[in-house]
């Protein structure tokens, strides 16, 4: 295709490369090697050899030592004074996306993700999952670990405001007290007044059998959610909106078409399909390009230059990205 526009004398290329890619031998870049006979490629960059980078290469235990480190570093580089307009943060996974993005703390600093992230490796994944888990279940009552976890959650807490806390600690040091392994509907009548006693009580109102109703149910709550954490904006992180955006909108499609074709007869083939969509998900925050911290993938990264680049997760298997072999001949064996 190239060849015929070439021909057509409509073709003009610019290689991302620079000539320290392009060596006779190389095959890293012999793809561009071959190309530079037959197609009119403008010359290639030749900075690397004259000006090369600067390589510092950081061994970190875990991804959350790796996000400090990002974090600290750049706090090094705002207190000497250097803008971070000329710095990007890239990841060639987006597992380590949230958990940088709470671990940054930059003041004033503008962040830009240019990069989507799956639903599924967002911040409301267990959440929703948890939620759904305690309300399907059979029975009319919580298990105490359950209900620990979602009143720690991060939306719990934008949900249940700043009182919270207090008053999830006073809960939990009741359970405590009386023993509770379960939590039904009388040990949630008997709390007093308050944001755990509301949280609880709008979940137990989603223990619906007849998936119509329940659907109903579940898309005015995801509703509620919603409304919820956009207005209290400053407190809920980005992430978290973005991401119960998505399950609105999947619990919304869910809801047409059962209200539609009335398909669904367990509460079990709703979870399937509001996950089977979800799972399809991507999140997408974009902010202005042109200022701040920048971070992306490493598609956005092509043919853009930066003074300082931070590539996290050089992991054998993550970058570059390995699919797992489905076949049962040893690899020695099938090298040969």
């Amino acid at each position: 295709y190239l060849k015929r526009l070439h021909k057509a004398e409509r073709l003009t290329v610019f290689a991302d490369a620079d000539v320290a890619y392009v060596q006779p031998g190389w095959e890293a870049g012999e793809f561009i090697a071959e190309q530079q006979a037959h197609l009119p490629l403008k010359p290639l960059s030749n900075r690397l050899s004259s000006e090369p980078p600067r390589l510092k290469f950081v061994g970190c235990s875990t991804q959350v030592f790796e996000a400090q480190y990002v974090r600290a570093t750049l706090h090094e580089r705002i207190g000497q004074g250097e803008r971070l307009d000329n710095t990007a943060v890239v990841l060639p996974d987006g597992k380590t996306l949230s958990l940088l993005m709470q671990s940054l703390d930059l003041g004033e600093g503008r962040v830009n993700v240019t990069m989507g992230l799956a639903w599924s490796e967002g911040p409301v994944a267990d959440f929703f999952e948890g939620v759904l888990r305690m309300v399907m279940r059979e029975g009319a009552s919580w298990r105490h670990d359950e209900v620990r976890a979602q009143l720690s959650h991060p939306v719990a807490k934008v949900l249940g405001g700043s009182s919270l806390p207090k008053d999830a600690a006073r809960f939990l040091a009741e359970l405590a007290r009386k023993h509770w392994v379960w939590v039904g509907r009388e040990e949630v009548r008997e709390l007093r007044d308050g944001p755990v006693k509301a949280l609880l009580s709008r979940l137990a109102a989603l223990r619906l059998r007849e998936p119509g109703a329940f659907l109903a149910a579940l898309e005015t709550w995801c509703g509620e959610v919603q409304r919820t954490l956009d207005e209290r904006e400053a407190q809920a992180d980005p992430w978290i909106r973005a991401s119960w955006r998505a399950v609105v909108e999947a619990v919304g499609v869910c809801a047409r078409f059962q209200a539609k074709h009335g398909v669904f007869e367990a509460l079990r083939d709703v979870r399937d399909l509001v996950f089977q969509v979800l799972n399809q998900e991507r999140i997408d925050l974009r902010g202005e390009p042109e200022k701040g911290l920048q971070v992306m993938g490493i598609i956005e990264t092509r043919a853009l230059d930066f003074k300082r680049v931070i590539v996290l997760d050089c992991n054998e298997g993550t970058l570059p990205k390995t699919s797992r072999s489905d076949s049962f001949i040893p690899f020695d064996l099938r090298a040969s």
